[in-house]
């Protein structure tokens, strides 16, 4: 699995030339947001050395042959086309910062990138930020029901949210429930007093 902050950035190589093409400057999804459509590779030696913006190019991603550490690799230029192939296509850094909430109505944090799975091109799942001096989480892609335009909707799940039926399953008739899954408290004689 990568991360599409890895990706963003890294060279492209021509296996055929040895050529660097350019390098990435932003992921494309699928109209369902479940895989890589295409990738947006900015050509040319920039501005510095060659007095000009750089041109943006479009690789689709069938056309990739391997995502690597260090580089992105195609078989030769002919596959860089001017412009994305047709189709409604979704940036990745449009859905960098949406608001992520459950279908409970809990909010998750803002997505901060994607994972995908470089031999496949599928996301796997949806880096999450729950806001400063917390960890990043990742959602799994089975977790997400809705990516809207503002906002994604996942499962109860992501948060640990118990369904009506999980609290009730926590103790039965014959056996109540344990305290210490309840309240978090240690139970047991060495506490009384």
């Amino acid at each position: 699995m990568m991360n599409t902050n890895h990706v963003n950035g890294l060279t492209v190589v021509s296996i055929g030339t040895g050529e660097r093409l350019g390098s990435v400057s932003e992921i494309l999804l699928d109209p369902a947001a479940d895989h890589v459509a295409a990738f947006a590779i900015d050509a040319g030696g920039g501005r510095l050395l060659s007095g000009s913006a750089p041109q943006t190019r479009w690789i689709s991603a069938n056309d990739i042959h391997a995502i690597g550490p260090d580089a992105v690799t195609i078989e030769n230029d002919s596959v860089l086309r001017d412009s994305p192939d047709a189709g409604e296509m979704t940036p990745i850094s449009v859905l960098v910062g949406e608001k992520v909430v459950t279908e409970g109505g809990t909010f998750v944090g803002q997505i901060a990138s994607a994972e995908i799975d470089e031999q496949t091109m599928s996301v796997t799942g949806l880096e999450v930020s729950p806001g400063f001096f917390k960890s990043n989480k990742v959602v799994s892609r089975d977790d997400v029901i809705t990516v809207g335009d503002e906002i994604v909707v996942v499962t109860d799940a992501v948060c640990g949210t118990p369904s009506t039926q999980a609290t009730r399953d926590l103790g039965t008739d014959d056996e109540p429930a344990d305290e210490t899954t309840i309240y978090g408290a240690p139970r047991g004689d060495d506490n009384e007093q």
